[in-house]
């Protein structure tokens, strides 16, 4: 998935979890973007090219 990703042009980061009843579960992190209606953009068209479901997480 960050292959095809990153071939889209995003800048991408994995983090791994463990999970105490799902087992490892796997993050895929899109580089910051300026605004939250480029992310919101950005979380459209991922959901769209690899059929899931994506969250936006804003940080402080």
């Amino acid at each position: 998935m960050c292959d095809r990703l990153k071939k889209l042009g995003y800048v991408t980061q994995i983090w791994e979890h463990s999970h105490g009843q799902l087992g490892r579960l796997f993050m895929v992190e899109l580089a910051p973007f300026d605004n939250k209606s480029k992310a919101l953009k950005a979380k459209a068209e991922v959901e769209k090219q690899e059929h899931l479901e994506a969250k936006l997480i804003t940080r402080n």
